[in-house]
This record gives structure tokens, C-alpha cells and sequence, in this order.
């Protein structure tokens, strides 16, 4: 669904995009307004609607350094009873302030819903800690991310393989360290040349059938 263009020699990463239509943003009270103001800079009025989502919706607080912040709006309730929509969304995003990450990682039916999401082909963006989420969800093994440096042995033990650098992109799957890169453009839509591992699979499973036939 999503095709990335990525310059690995470059120190200054040169992306180009069209930017995803609706985004959904997977937050609680005491996320970084510092994430939140880069999210929302990058995508906000232009042309891609940004929802945020929250286990407890209506006025968010975010955490601005050392003192809260100013509130948000959540519009969308995350709850244990119900799945996320994902062919209403474009993208994912977990931003990752340690008070924050600590309430959604209490929520057992988000944490399952992520790892179905990333075999489904959909693009989650992370910032900093928002790489625990899929370290619960068991959805990093044999993957590349970037992530905090003082989680590296989680994501060791998860299977993932840890990138000492501030952006990292594997398939579907965009984590960033510095909230700051969020601004530079990272995804290209191009459903013509993408296809989720689920759909590989079911073109390979076709293609092996087919050569039995024929060879008969």
C-alpha cells in the first residue's frame, strides 16, 4: 500500500510523498506536546485528517518538558471491546512520552490489534518509546527500528534489531527517535507496487498451485 524511497548514504534523509488522507493517533493524558506539535505541523492542513484516538476520550493533557501542557481532543475511544477500523485510516502513529505509553500499554485489545496491523500491510510511524507498543504486540521480530537507546535490550529480546540511528524503515513499519523527523516527508502512497505480507503470501500460495498444475 505504501512504497518508501529511502537514500541511506545521505546524513540529511530526502523523502518524497504524497501524504496519507486520514491518520490515526494512538495517544492518553501525559503524551509530549513536543510530538504533538511536530504530528500536527507535518500533517495538519494538508489535506490529511489527523484523528486521535485515546482510552479515554474527550480533553487530553499533554506533558509539555516538566509541567503539564495544553489539552487536546480525542476524538476516537480505544476500548477492549472494539477493533480499530484500519480501512478507515491511512497510517499509524504511536508517539512516545514514558507517562503516556504507560496507559495504552494497559490495553490488551490495542496491543493485539497492532500486531494484526502491521500483517494487514498498514504504516505505523513511532517516536521514541511508541516502539514498546509493538514490542508488547511481539510485532518486531526480524524487523530494524529505531528506538531509545535504553530500551535496546527489550527490543533485543523481542527479536527486533536495533538501528543506532534516529530513523529507521522496514516494510510498513517507520520508527524514529527525534519527533523533529516526522517533518520531513517519509511515505510515498503507491498501492500499485506494495502489497501487504498476507497478500505476498496468497500470490505465492497461487503461483505454487499453478506450477503444480502445469506440470502435470
Amino acid at each position: 500500500m505504501f512504497e518508501v524511497f529511502e537514500n541511506e548514504k545521505k546524513e540529511n534523509l530526502n523523502y518524497f510523498h504524497d501524504q496519507p488522507k486520514k491518520i490515526l493517533v494512538l495517544l492518553s493524558e501525559g503524551v509530549e506536546l513536543r510530538d504533538i506539535h511536530f504530528i500536527e505541523k507535518q500533517f495538519k492542513n494538508k489535506d490529511a485528517d489527523l484523528v486521535y484516538a485515546s482510552p479515554n476520550p474527550g480533553m487530553i493533557k499533554t506533558w509539555d518538558t516538566d509541567h503539564w501542557g495544553q489539552t487536546i481532543i480525542s476524538r476516537v475511544e480505544i476500548i477492549d471491546e472494539c477493533r480499530i477500523h484500519e480501512h478507515e485510516y491511512d497510517a499509524f502513529i504511536i508517539p512516545g512520552e514514558k507517562m503516556h505509553m504507560e496507559k495504552l500499554r494497559e490495553n490488551s485489545r490495542l496491543i493485539s490489534e497492532l500486531n494484526h496491523l502491521l500483517i494487514e500491510g498498514k504504516t505505523i510511524i513511532t517516536i521514541g518509546y511508541g516502539i514498546q507498543l509493538l514490542i508488547d504486540a511481539d510485532s518486531i521480530h526480524g524487523r530494524k527500528v529505531t528506538g531509545p537507546k535504553a530500551i535496546k535490550k527489550d527490543i533485543d529480546n523481542a527479536g527486533g534489531w536495533w538501528q543506532d540511528q534516529n530513523i529507521t524503515i522496514d516494510g510498513s513499519l517507520i520508527t524514529i527517535n527525534n519527533p523533529e523527523l516526522i517533518e520531513s516527508p517519509v511515505v510515498k502512497i503507491s498501492r500499485k507496487h506494495f502489497i501487504s505480507p498476507r497478500e505476498y503470501l496468497s500470490v505465492l500460495a497461487l503461483t505454487a498451485i499453478l506450477a503444480i498444475l502445469f506440470s502435470i
